[in-house]
């Protein structure tokens, strides 16, 4: 029974992964998105993974990166159930997570509202610790958000949808 549950999982991911497709702008920068063929359930967990943004860039990038860093973690032998891929993004986001300052404050900057942490007892667990600077409290703030967006991702693939 396992064995469908994991194909299942992986087969599921890899469609969705098809339907993520990079498009180029006028200007000839490129970006994410959803095919135009794409299924209602796709745009569905598209928008909910964007946790009431507007479609951006960023989102889109960090959907691609954890759908194909999901898939590229376990070797087509490997058990791919819920609490495995749940335990994989731990390591998964920590890799999505940028270094650089500049990348983490830009993307603060880009939407302020991001500043707000989702859960207090991640602030509460960085803000009093010595050690952390406000890079590392903004890194700590947009690994909760990758977090979040990996464990619904996760989610919905694993439910059944």
């Amino acid at each position: 029974m396992n064995t469908t549950i994991e194909t299942g999982i992986r087969s599921e991911l890899l469609k969705f992964n098809d339907h993520l497709i990079t498009d180029s702008r006028t200007d000839g920068t490129s970006f994410i998105r959803l095919a135009d063929d794409s299924p209602e359930e796709y745009v569905e967990i598209v928008r909910d993974l964007h946790m009431n943004e507007l479609p951006n860039d960023w989102r889109y990038n960090v959907i691609k990166e954890l759908v194909t860093d999901l898939l590229d973690y376990f070797d087509s032998e490997d058990e791919m159930d819920e609490d495995n891929c749940q335990e994989a993004l731990y390591e998964i986001v920590e890799t999505v997570v940028p270094c650089s300052s500049h990348d983490v404050f830009k993307w603060l900057a880009d939407r302020p509202a991001r500043a707000v942490f989702e859960d207090t007892s991640w602030a509460d667990a960085s803000a009093y610790d010595d050690s952390y600077d406000l890079t590392e409290l903004a890194r700590t703030r947009m690994y909760e958000e990758i977090s979040i967006m990996g464990s619904n991702l996760v989610y919905h693939f694993t439910s059944g949808f």
